[in-house]
């Protein structure tokens, strides 16, 4: 009887081992995937780092060519009044 128990009990633990190892390798995906997570995260910060200052850039390149423009029709209206 003591040995039967000694024997479930055995067998308790290794389905028990078995599920915790199951469970590290979901883990470890989970955590890889979190990396990659980040990771993308990151990569998309950058990008719209980058086109925001882009954009800024072509906003005052815009407002200079606006500035020239203008300058030139005042010009020429003086010139030709």
């Amino acid at each position: 009887m003591l040995q039967s128990h000694i024997v479930e009990l055995g067998g308790i633990f290794n389905r028990l081992a078995g599920m915790i190892s199951e469970h590290s390798e979901m883990v470890t995906r989970v955590e890889e995937n979190v990396d990659d997570a980040t990771e993308n995260v990151n990569s998309t910060l950058l990008q719209l780092t980058n086109t925001l200052n882009s954009l800024r850039t072509n906003r005052m390149l815009a407002a200079k060519v606006f500035g020239v423009v203008v300058f030139f029709i005042i010009m020429f209206v003086m010139l030709i009044a």
